[in-house]
């Protein structure tokens, strides 16, 4: 029963692992195992970006870890920021819907709280999905 209940994360997660790496927004944070014990999406500070959360990524070696990189930060510093909360939720939301597993947690600290929030109002709200967990 448990390879059962496994085997379609195991697929899940290769959907998720393949679209995050076509994906500006999301940045793997750790070696992606293929069987998470959750899928951690972590959203950046103020003037934060994708991979502040790397200290405490290295606690979750069983978690698939994706850091939110935003316009003007970290490998997307080039890109003109965007000012628009409701436009970052939005993308940042599709991303997440195409490639849901419904082991994700999402997790966000000051302003990356709020678009966690955010985008957990909006998953559910447009998209019928509901995070396991908002760490805020």
């Amino acid at each position: 029963i448990w390879n059962y209940i496994r085997a379609p994360i195991s697929q899940k997660g290769m959907v998720i692992f393949m679209k995050v790496l076509n994906s500006k927004w999301l940045n793997p944070l750790n070696k992606m195992p293929l069987d998470p014990l959750a899928n951690i999406i972590f959203f950046p500070y103020a003037g934060g970006h994708s991979y502040c959360y790397s200290p405490m990524v290295k606690s979750l070696p069983m978690h698939r870890c994706l850091g939110v990189e935003l316009a003007g930060k970290g490998m997307r510093l080039d890109e003109e920021p965007d000012t628009d909360i409701r436009s970052i939720v939005e993308n940042i939301s599709s991303i997440l819907v195409n490639s849901w597993c419904e082991n994700t947690i999402l997790f966000g600290h000051s302003m990356g709280a709020l678009l966690a929030f955010e985008c957990a109002r909006t998953l559910e709200a447009k998209y019928h999905k509901t995070p396991q967990a908002l760490i805020v």
